[in-house]
């Protein structure tokens, strides 16, 4: 996401089982954000939570990108002694004008399109990821709804963590979905083309499942029956 205009510019999904473990998945696709801007843009600044192995990877392959930390992260780490020194060393990397915030909001975001209480398949989770993508950038910047008298509209809301205290919220226009139209036009153009000069299908990585070994059906019945339970 480029934080000063608030647009996302690229999404990346990884799977587990792409880079070795969940641990790896923020590296995997921070990697291939910057192998996808090499060509078309240089990055001058960017802001990351206090991930260890990304730091490391920036400071390693890109020596001319300035790293800073979102604030919010930091403030919420232990103050143990054992990471006093660590933190004393992060303060001076802090970002001042942009925090990860609209990302986290854009996260929320994806859960709209994909629940989490649904599986999907790689592809079908990657249009969703797009559609997000479509949808906050053509909203990002809504301005606040007015009165007709012209006076701004503002809602209180009281969340769980503020123990009963209540927050003042800006209530924002309604959301536009111009993207759709444009969407349907795209897919329109592509019916109309020869099947040759169609995009070719995405390749999907296997499933987490695939590489579990399946039982037979019968045997794991008779086990989940049994009493007695057998290694």
């Amino acid at each position: 996401m480029e934080l000063e205009s608030n647009v996302v510019l690229d999404l990346q999904l990884v799977q587990s089982n792409e880079c070795g473990g969940s641990y790896h998945m923020e590296l995997v696709g921070l990697k291939r954000m910057v192998a996808f801007f090499e060509d078309i843009l240089e990055i001058g600044t960017l802001v990351t939570d206090r991930h260890r192995q990304i730091a490391k990877w920036i400071r390693e392959n890109m020596p001319y990108t300035k790293h800073l930390y979102d604030i919010w992260h930091v403030a919420k780490c232990s103050l143990s002694a054992v990471k006093l020194e660590k933190l004393v060393t992060d303060i001076g990397k802090l970002s001042a004008v942009h925090q990860t915030s609209n990302v986290e909001g854009f996260h929320s975001l994806i859960i709209q399109f994909a629940p989490k209480c649904y599986v999907y398949s790689y592809t079908g989770m990657l249009c969703r990821t797009l559609l997000a993508g479509l949808h906050y950038n053509e909203n990002a910047s809504r301005h606040t709804a007015t009165t007709k008298a012209g006076e701004q509209r503002f809602k209180i809301r009281y969340p769980k963590y503020n123990a009963g205290g209540h927050v003042v919220k800006k209530i924002l226009v309604e959301a536009t979905f111009s993207y759709v139209d444009d969407l349907m036009r795209e897919v329109v153009d592509l019916c109309k083309k020869p099947s040759a000069d169609r995009p070719v299908q995405l390749e999907e990585p296997p499933t987490l499942s695939s590489a579990m070994e399946k039982p037979d059906k019968a045997e794991a019945i008779k086990l989940h029956a049994s009493r007695f339970k057998t290694k």
